[in-house]
């Protein structure tokens, strides 16, 4: 009800604190669940293996009209604590590649016969792997954090800069 003379009272805009809290919440949420996965993959112990055979597997993008990918499979044979096992996986998230050259390259890595470090799940020695690098997929979810903090920073600060918004 305005009050003659008294201009009137603008309506109060939500807060967008709630919406910068989520984000930051959901940002630092795939920042941890990247460096965890990681520091898992890091914590696995290894024991010696040899190559049985390996190959490089190509396949099509999800949507089935991308360029071709490329991952390479190494059949692999290691034991623990007296107990064999086979692995097949190079990478913990099988990464795939666009590049066929990149694939070759992994592939002379892999020899049949060469001697191999495999890093295994001490829970669950099958679930296991040859290479523990930095993977693409924990690096995509940190990145991924980042940004969804700074979209939550930016949501404030554009408010702080001009209220009406």
């Amino acid at each position: 009800m305005a009050v003659q003379g008294l201009p009137p009272v603008p309506a109060k805009r939500p807060s967008l604190i709630p919406g910068a809290i989520i984000f930051f919440l959901i940002g630092a949420g795939l920042i941890y669940g990247g460096r965890r996965t990681q520091a898992r993959y890091d914590s696995y112990p290894t024991t010696k293996g040899r190559v049985v055979s390996s190959r490089i597997e190509e396949s099509q993008g999800s949507d089935g009209h991308r360029d071709r990918l490329y991952g390479v499979r190494a059949e692999y044979t290691f034991a623990v604590e007296g107990k064999a096992y086979a692995g097949h996986t190079v990478h913990p998230m099988m990464e795939s590649s666009s590049s066929h050259s990149s694939a070759v390259n992994e592939l002379a890595r892999y020899p049949a016969g060469k001697e191999v470090d495999v890093h295994y799940n001490p829970a669950d020695p099958s679930s296991c792997f040859l290479e523990c690098k930095t993977d693409s997929f924990c690096i995509a979810l940190q990145i991924g954090g980042v940004v969804v903090i700074l979209l939550g920073i930016l949501g404030l600060t554009a408010r702080a800069v001009n209220p009406e918004a």
